[in-house]
């Protein structure tokens, strides 16, 4: 097997890079993985990077297996895995000058995110619009359950436009969606407008479940909650008090809250760029 050593970044990457001869629903799923928490770029030292964050306490599984999966799928390539600067942060990486590429002949962007849109590929085909939006929510939804119950599962991004056509899409199928606008309030002191879908009804949830689904086991597990009626907890901040190992998954919820007159947690990764 043939590795390139990026010894600045730390890990290896095969150099038998395969790439994907069609569209496919895997392939949507990353893109909306990639939408949700990823980050791509290419650096002067001819390096270029594909990374994916994550939290080392919920989406350790997914990462490990989901993201690696899908990866090793499409580009015949398995993502190195990073401990993040942040205390609980994680990084699926991938250096790959042909899979940036391929990706942006693919409608997705390098660099900030903020204008980014949904891939006319994947606007036009139902089923991988379906899988775009389970990478959407497995990375930057938010499955919340509430002691007295009315649980949702919500979505909020800075990006208005993106944030619309997903909306869209729920609507031409039926559903009720909730929305409204918040502020964001990040660690670094900073607030930002976030615009934000809901769907509260659990019949509705219920559909999301079978008709989209998630591939993170730590949201699914929630989701099923609140599909099955087992649902006997109360609602946790996103502010971590566990000092479990960066191996250990199994903790506190992390997801933000859709709400007014509450703040999300941001999406670091990507505006640390």
């Amino acid at each position: 097997m043939n590795y390139i050593n990026y010894s600045s970044f730390g890990f290896f990457v095969k150099k038998d890079v395969v790439l994907p001869s069609e569209n496919s629903e895997e392939l949507a799923e990353l893109v909306g993985i990639m939408f949700g928490d990823g980050h791509m770029n290419s650096y002067k030292s001819n390096t270029h990077l594909i990374e994916i964050a994550g939290n080392s306490i919920t989406d350790y599984e997914y990462h490990t297996a989901r993201i690696r999966a899908l990866f090793e799928s499409l580009f015949n390539v398995i993502p190195a895995f990073r401990k993040g600067s942040g205390k609980h942060a994680i990084r699926s990486i991938v250096c790959s000058r042909k899979i940036v590429d391929f990706l942006e002949s693919k409608e997705l962007r390098k660099g900030r995110k903020n204008l980014l849109i949904v891939p006319s590929w994947i606007r036009q085909n139902d089923s991988f619009f379906k899988a775009f939006i389970r990478g959407l929510f497995d990375t930057d939804g938010s499955i919340i359950l509430r002691s007295r119950g009315q649980h949702s599962i919500s979505l909020a991004l800075k990006n208005k436009e993106l944030i619309d056509c997903v909306k869209s899409f729920f609507e031409i199928k039926g559903y009720f969606i909730a929305y409204h606008i918040c502020e964001q309030y990040d660690e670094r002191g900073f607030y930002s407008k976030v615009f934000c879908i809901r769907i509260n009804q659990k019949n509705l949830i219920i559909r999301f479940k079978n008709e989209i689904g998630l591939s993170n086991p730590y949201k699914l597990e929630r989701l099923e909650r609140i599909c099955m009626g087992r649902t006997r907890f109360e609602l946790v901040t996103t502010r971590f008090h566990s000092k479990r190992s960066f191996l250990d998954v199994h903790s506190v919820n992390t997801s933000a809250v859709c709400s007014p007159s509450l703040s999300y947690q941001p999406n670091l990764f990507c505006e640390k760029r």
